[in-house]
């Protein structure tokens, strides 16, 4: 096993061209881990490390450039309580949407593969990275795992609850809104949550992970 020496991007090729598709989002990708995280190295490309991570199974090869790699103590994660995802949350307001990102302050390590191209950054979130960054990486990276993670939504709907779809999760916060990063609205965004209920496709699934919160005892080392 070897560690993430600071947060490190992690993509699904090795052919990295900063290429935009049709809606104006960079695919290759796929997430961020967070420095101190535990790796697989199961095979090197010119530049790069081939990976496998325990918390984020994938059906395509994963790669993260060697710089961004080395030996060192994993860091334990904690779920932070309510508030301070909320915090979290509300601090993200206006950012950017970034495909495959769930680290606001960005990458600037990038800039010594990319010097000067601000794009290679990734500064920014997506829907589902809203929440992975507020909890440290604790929670289910994606929108589809988010569908089993916590419990079903018995009754009303309370802050932090999720309101997932296919490919897309928005949360509940206080006053009667949600708040979400969206591409359609450019970045992370607040709504009016009766009025973002009437207009989002269905099905809906609507997930709560308060108990989690609750519990001390609930922390993640990411191996």
């Amino acid at each position: 096993m070897q560690i993430s020496i600071t947060n490190a991007p992690v993509f699904h090729t090795t052919n990295l061209e900063y290429k935009e598709d049709e809606q104006g989002l960079f695919r290759p990708l796929e997430l961020i881990i967070f420095e101190g995280t535990e790796v697989e190295v199961i095979g090197e490309e010119e530049g790069f490390y081939q990976v496998e991570l325990s918390f984020y199974p994938s059906k395509v090869p994963l790669y993260i450039p060697k710089i961004f790699i080395g030996n060192g103590t994993p860091k334990k994660r904690l779920m932070p309580s309510g508030d301070k995802i909320l915090e979290s949350f509300y601090s993200k307001l206006a950012l950017p949407y970034v495909w495959g990102g769930n680290c606001s302050q960005g990458v600037p390590e990038m800039l010594s593969l990319f010097p000067g191209d601000s794009r290679w950054l990734f500064r920014g979130l997506d829907c589902s990275g809203l929440l992975f960054e507020a909890t440290g990486g604790i929670t289910p990276r994606n929108t589809s795992w988010l569908k089993s993670f916590g419990e079903p939504v018995v009754g009303d709907l309370e802050p932090l609850d999720m309101i997932i779809y296919e490919g897309h999760v928005l949360f509940v916060v206080e006053g009667g809104k949600t708040i979400e990063s969206c591409v359609d609205d450019g970045g992370v965004v607040l709504h009016d949550l009766q009025e973002r209920l009437e207009k989002i496709q269905k099905p809906l699934f609507f997930r709560r992970f308060s108990k989690i919160l609750r519990s001390s005892s609930f922390s993640k080392s990411l191996s």
